[in-house]
């Protein structure tokens, strides 16, 4: 996949620099280079991500983004729901719990998140605990965490406006990705709002692809592989002094895909022909942190969060018939609100204890109407269920030095559905 850029920033090339003496009998006109210098900020860490590193390496999504970090892999689900996929040590999504802003993404009626729908131009940071993740951030992490941290405004005028056209091997359209910003920082306030759309409108299989069903894949561009994704994000923020902040954000992402059919399978029957006509999430949250002193700070988080997507079965691969047994539309409904307090006291300047707790509401509402297309479909009645989810966690860090630490930490999880 090729990529051309229009960016706003701009970026100084480094000056040619005479050749130095080394003082160790070196004769450096008579080098070449074999290794580049590695830009500043575009280190890729183990546990983090920067936006540097985001935008240098073109990862428009978080399951791109991921991939960059050791002991991560992205993935597809395979089959027919076309879902993008994060390993983290090998523990996928139903180990590996996703946050925004440390407010946790999930879904009750069976967590299948697709990655792939995750945009990044708008963040900051790609966090990703391995192993042992923290019990402050709630239940759930038991193969670790991955969490997005947003941006905010660190200038009095901030502005930032980049757009990327991708092109397939064959040079043909496959796709664009935009990405604009705006934000304000002052004394005691900031604002910021930002956009990102990212559109595919095909992935292009290997040259030595040779079709086994054409009818089901001809080769070349991919059939029914097209995704759209935008996402705004609004925020808010009340800083009154050096140690408080204060803020409230809102954020609205949609989405929708195909999935691509199985390319050798010759049974008309089980074919799936699926579409996410929308695969949608809103949120609105409050962040706060505030300082007690000089030896305790207390954080707290409070939310509410909307997810909607709609699974629609065809009769076939034209996408224009729902009305044999196999078609049907399936939407989902999920609604959670809640919200966790976490309390820090430092009991010595390299010894810290923090205490945490935390509370979810989530409600799922399904439906389905099966052959939709057909002059009397058949619909479920609309299913709704709930669950309560608490925790509570206390937690001890211990430094030794700027390079050792022992942490001990130990939470009380319980659920109500």
């Amino acid at each position: 996949m090729l990529a051309l850029g229009l960016s706003s920033q701009a970026f100084a090339q480094d000056e040619a620099q005479p050749a130095e003496d080394t003082g160790n009998g070196t004769f450096t006109l008579g080098q070449i280079v074999v290794t580049g210098t590695r830009p500043e900020g575009i280190a890729i860490g183990g546990e983090a991500l920067t936006a540097e590193a985001i935008y240098a390496f073109n990862r428009n999504t978080l399951d791109d983004a991921a991939n960059l970090i050791p002991g991560v892999t992205a993935g597809n689900s395979g089959g027919s729901r076309n879902e993008r996929l994060l390993f983290v040590r090998g523990f996928d999504r139903f180990q590996v719990p996703l946050s925004i802003d440390g407010i946790r993404v999930y879904l009750p009626a069976d967590n299948r998140l697709d990655f792939g729908r995750f945009l990044t131009p708008d963040i900051a940071e790609l966090q990703v605990a391995k192993g042992y993740a923290s019990v402050l951030d709630g239940p759930g992490g038991m193969g670790g965490a991955v969490n997005l941290v947003t941006r905010k405004p660190t200038k009095e005028i901030e502005a930032e406006v980049r757009g990327t056209l991708n092109l397939d091997h064959d040079a043909d359209y496959a796709g664009y990705n935009v990405f604009a910003l705006l934000g304000t920082k002052h004394d005691q306030w900031y604002a910021q709002a930002s956009y990102a759309r990212n559109f595919q409108d095909h992935w292009t299989l290997a040259g030595g692809f040779r079709p086994t069903v054409v009818a089901n894949e001809d080769g070349g561009e991919r059939d029914f592989s097209r995704t759209s994704d935008w996402r705004v994000n609004v925020k808010a923020g009340f800083t009154p002094n050096a140690t408080d902040e204060y803020a409230i954000s809102y954020t609205r992402q949609e989405g929708s895909k195909n999935a691509p059919l199985h390319v050798s399978d010759t049974n008309n029957v089980s074919l799936r022909n699926w579409e996410w006509p929308y695969w949608n999430i809103e949120g609105v949250y409050f962040l706060s942190t505030t300082a007690l002193g000089d030896q305790a700070t207390l954080k707290t988080r409070a939310y509410w969060n909307k997810y909607e997507n709609l699974l629609r079965s065809w009769d076939n691969r034209n996408q224009n018939s729902q009305t044999l047994a196999r078609a049907f539309d399936s939407p989902y409904d999920d609604t959670a609100y809640g919200g966790s307090a976490e309390l820090a006291v430092n009991l010595a300047p390299r010894d810290t204890l923090t205490v945490a707790f935390h509370y979810r509401h989530d409600e799922h509402t399904e439906t389905q109407t099966s052959r939709p297309g057909f002059t009397t479909p058949t619909v479920e009645p609309v299913q709704v269920s709930a669950e309560r989810t608490w925790s509570a966690a206390i937690e001890n860090r211990l430094a030794f030095t700027d390079a050792l630490s022992l942490t001990l930490g130990g939470s009380f999880d319980w659920r109500d559905t």
